[in-house]
């Protein structure tokens, strides 16, 4: 399914020359390498790769068929890339590790999120939402993010359950996964 995407996108960059005069062509991860590559090669532009993650990450090492294919493009993918552009030392790291990236070639930089973007709450509001989660003399571990096996939230409710029993504490998590 993936293959057959990026040769439906190919297809439709070169026919509309949505490419053409382009300095750098930018795969937003393994799943659009193969076009992206093909197109900087046409249109003389340098292979730019950004990667949140790596499957051998994912998945702890252990690759079923689907995963090692994966797996495959994104090895091949560090190796053709000009520059690839990790959203963490880890997983920079990580690329060097497992798939013999070129460390002269990655470059982590970090995702970054403007306060601006949230709207500002009034002390009151505050308050109320915290009482809502645990009591006044509790302190809150808050956790919101993927609800996925890489994420590690056994780790953290095992650590919580281990902390909890000397520290006055609620455990709060929010979000959602496999």
């Amino acid at each position: 399914m993936v293959t057959q995407f990026n040769v439906q996108v190919l297809e439709r960059v070169l026919r509309d020359g949505i490419a053409d005069g382009a300095d750098v062509v930018n795969a937003h991860d393994w799943l659009t390498a193969m076009c992206s590559r093909i197109v900087s090669r046409k249109v003389g532009a340098r292979f730019v790769v950004t990667v949140h993650d790596l499957v051998v990450g994912k998945r702890f090492g252990e690759l079923d068929n689907p995963s090692t294919y994966i797996a495959q493009i994104e090895q091949w993918m560090l190796g053709e890339a000009d520059v690839s552009i990790c959203v963490s030392a880890a997983t920079r790291e990580e690329a060097i590790t497992a798939y013999g990236a070129p460390p002269d070639r990655l470059v982590a930089v970090y995702n970054a999120v403007s306060g601006r973007t949230f709207p500002r709450f009034e002390p009151d509001e505050l308050r109320w939402f915290r009482c809502a989660l645990a009591a006044p003399d509790e302190a809150i571990v808050l956790y919101v993010g993927r609800l996925d096996r890489e994420k590690g939230i056994d780790v953290l409710i095992d650590a919580f359950g281990r902390a909890a029993a000397s520290a006055k504490a609620k455990l709060v998590i929010a979000g959602k996964g496999d």
